[in-house]
């Protein structure tokens, strides 16, 4: 029930031509069920690279025109919703030029409580952010790469050579008589099963300590290295 605002001969305040309007939309889903003592679950917006987000995504539907009698297609990435019944919902937003002006506007959510959809086998997008749970989703090879940046403060007393070793991955300084600051960087790759939009860490020792690296699987991985680093400081004599 939205007017839409272009030339169509009502408005003789707007251009003699017509005009295009560069559309796009926000979306919005929520788990239509709800836990006990819950009253609302909250809303959390589309983005195609992440799952309950909560900053609005802007998705574009490239020069729109009211006349056009096709009808708008989105095509959304499916590992973004959850896997469960959720309510979805959405408000059109249109930015176009008027001379040196530019006009935008924007609906209100439709519908305002969200249309029910039983994504119940949505295997590619889950409700928690969490590998341990349900088996059923997607799990792929990620490729995982550890850097190690190490520093080492060395006191000798004669010269030498240390030997840096993080993995299969060997280096080799030298150092001299007196205070020494060693600095280098060490990586070590591994290919691991993940679930898509999942964390998982890799744990690795060095210098008699264990570091963890950190990584996130997003639900558009497709075979990239995913990069997590590390920072060792030690603290050496030698006599």
């Amino acid at each position: 029930d939205k007017e839409y605002v272009y030339n169509n001969g009502k408005h003789p305040g707007l251009p003699e031509s017509n005009i295009r309007i560069n559309t796009g939309c926000f979306l919005q889903y929520r788990l239509h069920n709800r836990a006990v003592g819950v009253s609302e679950n909250p809303w959390y917006y589309y983005n195609p690279d992440s799952i309950q987000a909560t900053t609005p995504y802007y998705v574009e539907v490239p020069f729109y025109h009211p006349d056009d009698s096709r009808p708008l297609r989105l095509y959304l990435n499916p590992a973004s919703f959850p896997q469960a019944p959720f309510d979805l919902r959405g408000r059109l937003y249109g930015i176009t030029s008027l001379g040196i002006k530019q006009v935008k506007t924007m609906t209100e959510w439709w519908p305002s409580n969200g249309s029910y959809n039983t994504f119940s086998w949505n295997y590619n997008g889950f409700i928690e952010n969490n590998q341990d749970s349900e088996d059923n989703r997607q799990k792929v090879d990620v490729v995982a790469e550890m850097v190690l940046n190490v520093t080492i403060s060395l006191d000798a007393e004669h010269s030498g050579t240390y030997k840096f070793q993080f993995g299969n991955q060997t280096k080799y300084l030298k150092y001299t008589k007196g205070y020494n600051c060693l600095t280098c960087s060490l990586s070590e790759r591994k290919t691991v099963k993940a679930y898509l939009n999942s964390t998982f860490t890799i744990t690795m020792g060095f210098g008699g300590k264990d570091y963890s690296f950190n990584f996130y699987v997003l639900p558009g991985y497709r075979g990239g290295v995913l990069t997590s680093t590390n920072d060792a400081y030690l603290h050496m004599t030698f006599s």
